[in-house]
């Protein structure tokens, strides 16, 4: 219908002498969706990738994990498309097999993206973009222009299968407009001249250079700076298009002036290296270096141990947290590590003086070692290290304590407590709930609950 209506709107124009109806494409959106066979796309076509594109399938597939092998349909369409220059039915049917679904998900899928061509198309597939953008910069007159040197319309396929014309919705180069897609390469910036030499280049097995023909090199403003005007510099006054040194994939300025010089790529490459490395120690020297005056505390962040700095010469209010790899000052941190474990040991011995009996007249000696009766259980904290609940010897569980590995002075008793751990770990759930120990139940016996049995944890608890 709407290919109608466009059609109608062109006679008026020639008879009346007015602008053209413009509207967006059409003919790859009204394309059936309903396979129908014919001699150039049917089942029984065989279709198979070839052995260099089969171990490009086994890479993609190796992207995804087990169960999610679907999600590669759409990178094994579109090599599939490649190898055949259009998407046939057998194609798809062999992507089906290859990733174990219906063929139903992959027709889905291939209708739906207008990226698949699912009827021959030829060798150069000339897409052009006729949206509001570029047909406010002229995309009419390069339709017409491609019209006339492929004598195609728009959908049709020349007859040496050279060119295939299509018109497409916004491809996303609106600054750089008009425009056509060859393939997969844009070329912006056009007019009537530039599409002809692209077309002859094509015709003659040539590749035209992509991008921009105007001149710029990417997507920049056209003419004189607007912004920034005030800053010169060596390549202002050299570019045409006065927009200064610009940075760009290429490097900066002066790198491309190098490039342009005609010195050898290793030679060139080496001097870039010694200029990027002095400008990087030119930076370091401008940068102000600090010194720590003291540590001050410890935590773990994502894992990372970070400490709190008291910078020389700042105020407590400039303190920072500061990851363990960026600093310079591994005496300090030493010095800060022997100051907590000291302060870990006085803690707890304090903290057991206290709820001893004789607390009250009793002093303890900060450098008393404590002896380790047993190992009770283990914790395994993100940075890797480990902490260990332990029961002292001479006092009672209530004063058990997490101890982390550093500050306990017991390797065998932590290798024999690791090694019960890891027998744990290998045995068998099932064999844990034979091999349990007997629980002794006793009888209680009372004038409203003859003959109740309770077991000896549950002794005392009942109503």
């Amino acid at each position: 219908m709407l290919t109608t209506i466009k059609t109608v709107g062109n006679c008026l124009r020639r008879s009346l002498g007015i602008r053209s109806l413009q509207t967006s494409s059409s003919f790859q959106h009204e394309a059936v969706f309903n396979h129908r066979d014919t001699p150039e796309d049917n089942p029984d076509i065989p279709f198979d990738f070839t052995p260099e594109n089969q171990k490009r399938v086994e890479a993609i597939l190796a992207i995804y994990p087990e169960g999610h092998k679907r999600a590669a349909m759409i990178p094994l369409l579109d090599l599939a498309q490649r190898q055949y220059g259009w998407l046939p039915i057998s194609a798809m049917h062999k992507v089906a097999e290859i990733l174990n679904l219906p063929r139903m998900r992959v027709y889905e899928v291939a209708t739906f993206y207008t990226m698949f061509m699912r009827k021959p198309t030829g060798k150069y597939h000339v897409q052009i973009c006729t949206t509001t953008p570029c047909w406010l910069r002229g995309s009419d007159e390069i339709l017409d222009t491609l019209r006339c040197k492929l004598n195609l319309e728009v959908g049709e396929t020349s007859e040496d299968g050279m060119f295939t014309l299509s018109e497409v919705e916004c491809l996303g180069a609106c600054v750089n407009a008009p425009m056509i897609q060859v393939n997969d390469d844009y070329y912006e910036d056009l007019t009537v001249k530039d599409t002809e030499e692209i077309l002859n280049d094509l015709k003659n097995n040539k590749k035209p250079k992509p991008g921009p023909r105007s001149g710029r090199f990417a997507a920049e403003p056209i003419g004189e700076p607007t912004s920034l005007v005030g800053r010169k510099s060596k390549s202002n006054e050299n570019s045409a298009n006065g927009l200064g040194d610009r940075q760009d994939q290429n490097g900066d300025a002066s790198e491309r002036d190098d490039e342009d010089s005609g010195e050898p790529e290793d030679k060139r490459r080496k001097s870039n290296k010694r200029k990027s490395a002095a400008k990087k120690v030119e930076e370091e020297a401008e940068e102000p270096q600090y010194e720590v005056e003291q540590v001050l505390d410890e935590k773990f962040i994502k894992g990372v141990r970070h400490f709190l700095i008291r910078w020389k010469g700042y105020e407590p209010e400039s303190d920072t947290w500061e990851p363990e790899s960026t600093l310079n000052c591994s005496e300090l941190i030493a010095e800060f590590k022997a100051k907590q474990k000291k302060k870990g040991k006085a803690k707890l011995a304090k903290k057991r003086s206290k709820e001893s009996s004789n607390s009250d007249d009793q002093e303890w000696d900060e450098n008393e070692n404590f002896e380790v009766e047993r190992i009770l259980d283990v914790y395994f904290k993100r940075n890797g290290q480990r902490e260990f609940l332990v029961s002292w010897k001479g006092f009672p569980n209530s004063q058990n304590s997490w101890e982390p590995e550093e500050n306990m002075d017991c390797k065998d008793l932590i290798k024999k407590f690791m090694s019960k751990v890891e027998k744990a770990k290998e045995s068998d759930q099932r064999e844990l709930r034979i091999k349990r120990t007997h629980t002794d139940r006793l009888t209680l016996l009372s004038d409203g609950h003859l003959g109740r049995r309770l077991s000896k944890r549950n002794l005392g608890k009942q109503r």
